[in-house]
This record gives C-alpha cells, sequence and structure tokens, in this order.
C-alpha cells in the first residue's frame, strides 16, 4: 500500500509538498581539494586511468607493482571521497588487499574501483529536500555502515501505515513545516517477518519548531546514530524489506567488530505517487562497537 493516505485532500497535499529535483552526475560535486571542485565525472576518469594503467603493469608481468598502484590510487580516493559510497568502497579496499597475494589484491582492487565507478554514477530517486546534514543516500545493494546526525524528527505510532502517514502529514501541515524525505518506518520482529510499530517524519533542520506531545504524536531530537545498511528499489512492504534484512544479518554475523542495538528501521525517499517499481528505500539496523 505504501505512504497511501486515507482520503483525496490528502493524497492532494503530498503531491504538491512532494518534487524531484536532480542533475548529471557526472557534474556533481565529488569533493573538494584545495579550494577547487572536483566532479564525480573527474574522479570516474582518474579511476578508469588508474585501471588501465594497472593492467598495462600486469600485462607486463608486474603484478605486485600493478597491484601497488590500485592500493595507492584506493586509499588516495578512499581519503578525498570521505564518506561517499564511493569513499567508503575504496577505503574498505585499501585496508583488505593488504592481507592478500599480488595476484588476489589485484583482482579485489579493480573489482572494488568497478564498485566504486558505479557508486558515482548512482543517484537515488528522491522526492523531496533531505534533512539538513543527511548523509547522501546509498547505491542500491552496497551494504556498508553509515553514520547519521542529530536530527528533529515527529513520530505517530501504530501499524497502520496510511493511518499514521495521515497523522504526520496532518501534523507538518498545520504548522507549515516543509515535507521532507526520506520517512521513517520502525519495525518489530513477529514470528518468521515482521511488522510496523511507528513512523517518523523529520523536520528540515532543529531550529525548526519545538520539541514535546502534539496531539498524537511527539516531536523530538535524535540521537547520533550509526547503522548497518542496504538501500533496495520497489514497493514499500515486507517483501522489498525482509530479504534486505537478511543481507545485514549475513553482515553482522560475518564479522566481529559491530552488534545490532536496535530493531529494523526503513527509509522510504518517495510518495505515493511513486511507481512501485521507482520508489527507492535503505533498510538499516543501528549497530554499536562490541566492547
Amino acid at each position: 500500500m505504501g505512504f497511501i493516505g486515507k482520503t483525496t485532500g490528502l493524497l492532494g497535499g503530498i503531491a504538491v509538498a512532494l518534487g524531484l529535483a536532480g542533475c548529471a552526475v557526472s557534474q556533481q560535486t565529488a569533493y573538494t581539494n584545495a579550494g577547487s571542485t572536483v566532479t564525480k565525472g573527474e574522479v570516474i576518469e582518474e579511476i578508469e586511468k588508474a585501471v588501465d594503467g594497472a593492467e598495462e603493469l600486469k600485462g607486463e608481468g608486474e603484478t605486485g607493482a600493478a597491484r601497488d598502484e590500485l592500493a595507492a590510487k584506493a586509499q588516495e580516493l578512499g581519503s578525498k571521497l570521505g564518506s561517499s559510497d564511493a569513499g567508503y568502497v575504496l577505503s574498505e579496499a585499501a585496508r583488505e588487499e593488504v592481507t592478500m597475494s599480488d595476484e588476489q589484491a589485484f583482482d579485489y582492487l579493480k573489482r572494488r574501483m568497478e564498485t566504486a565507478v558505479d557508486a558515482l554514477k548512482f543517484e537515488a530517486n528522491v522526492s523531496a529536500d533531505l534533512p539538513e546534514g543527511w548523509p547522501e543516500p546509498s547505491m542500491v545493494g552496497l551494504v556498508r555502515l553509515k553514520k547519521y546526525p542529530v536530527v528533529r524528527m515527529v513520530k505517530a505510532e501504530g501499524a497502520d501505515q496510511g493511518e499514521t502517514f495521515g497523522v504526520l502529514f496532518s501534523h507538518i501541515k498545520e504548522r507549515e513545516i516543509p515535507m521532507t524525505a526520506p520517512v521513517q518506518m520502525d519495525y518489530e520482529a513477529e514470528g518468521e517477518g515482521m511488522r510496523m510499530e511507528a513512523m517518523s517524519f523529520y523536520y528540515p533542520s532543529e531550529e525548526v519548531g519545538t520539541t514535546g506531545q502534539a496531539d498524537q504524536a511527539v516531536v523530538f531530537d535524535s540521537e547520533p546514530m550509526k547503522v548497518v545498511s542496504v538501500a533496495v528499489k520497489g514497493a514499500y512492504n515486507k517483501g522489498t524489506y525482509e530479504p534486505a534484512v537478511e543481507k545485514l544479518k549475513a553482515w553482522l554475523e560475518e564479522q566481529d567488530k559491530y552488534e545490532a542495538v536496535g530493531g529494523v528501521r526503513v527509509l522510504g525517499y518517495n510518495g505515493p505517487f511513486t511507481p512501485w517499481w521507482m520508489k527507492y528505500s535503505e533498510v538499516q539496523i543501528p549497530v554499536s562497537e562490541k566492547r
């Protein structure tokens, strides 16, 4: 059913509140270096050039040198690209390759370079402005750690998406608070599946509105949060979310540094009029380092 409200008036209001915006991915800023803007397109060219050069070295029998070239580029760009998906992928690759043989490391680094290029080319379908300080939505299918800042949000409890959305939309409409993306849905385990227990909207910033009880909802400032996350496309329902949750659980089981510290949350970035096959969301589990 997704974010479908109960009345035509509500749906009309949502349609006005949500819109689409964007520009060519290749022209978007990847990072700033000494005051100069470096675009994603320029970074993609830099990665492709590094891979081509490393392949030439490998073809000449210099596998170790080829590996070193890719490792150095992964470390360099991982640092420059920071917390972006491409930065995360390349920084992780630079850490992981040190335990591998030259041949294994070369193949691994090349694959991760290709993933970084895919991440730089990816643009999420987002139907409204993000809250202030919100991290860039991630590439579909990439399981990764993400950090979220303190944000002001309004929460309504309930298992019915339409009813809770209606409560929250009325709240922001009455107070003339701009609609943002995403909408957060909190889930709890129910047998072998999951059941929604609450929904939240994010305020544009902490400077907007005040905290406290607000009729059927409550406004509060969240705590900073680290999550393991994977983005998905598809209808906003359990059929889309449950396979993603299994991926996150598998990631948690395969490493020994982080543990889950909360239930599943889903961040939905699109309104009710977005076709189901175009809907984008991030499925997440809050984590902290094991003691």
